[in-house]
């Protein structure tokens, strides 16, 4: 699940916790620029009946004041 629009103060664990509500989390992480700062977006692993629950839930909502933007990840092509 793709979760954008996230505080720079997010970190995985609290998008883990953020994600944890809506079903089991396999991984969550904050994408990272090469300064180690938070890009605003990050991806969570859940089974596909909790991924749906998630999106539904949260896409719109705020999330640390912010509106999240969640929807199922899509995969990129090498030269992206």
């Amino acid at each position: 699940v793709y979760v954008g629009n996230l505080p720079w103060k997010f970190n995985d664990d609290d998008l883990h916790g953020l994600a944890t509500k809506h079903g089991a989390v396999q991984s969550a992480a904050i994408k990272m620029d090469n300064r180690g700062r938070s890009k605003g977006v990050g991806f969570v692993t859940m089974s596909a009946p909790d991924a749906s629950r998630m999106v539904h839930a949260l896409n719109g909502r705020k999330g640390g004041g912010r509106p999240l933007k969640v929807r199922f990840a899509t995969s990129r092509s090498p030269n992206s």
